[in-house]
């Protein structure tokens, strides 16, 4: 997933992924998964015991931007023709 995040720089997309197999953008979604599951399972943590702005929507927001990030490069190919055409 961070290669197409292209780490600390959020210009640096990677685009091309969408290039390689389905088995890779798979793995690349299931990762997606966990790390989205693995963000709101810190943030209910949080918000249990300190709900503030900064333990629950802080992290949950920057969750929901890599998700969208990412779920948008991964799902490019369905949005675009192959036959530059039509």
């Amino acid at each position: 997933m961070d290669e197409i995040l292209g780490g600390d720089d959020p210009r640096k997309l990677k685009w091309e992924i969408v290039k390689g197999s389905a088995d890779k953008i798979n793995a690349i979604a299931e990762e997606l998964k966990a790390d989205l599951v693995s963000r709101m399972d810190k943030v209910v943590a949080a918000g249990k015991e300190n709900p503030t702005w900064a333990t629950v929507m802080v992290p949950k927001l920057t969750a929901e931007v890599r998700w969208n990030v990412v779920e948008s490069v991964l799902t490019f190919p369905d949005h675009v023709s192959p036959d530059k055409a039509k």
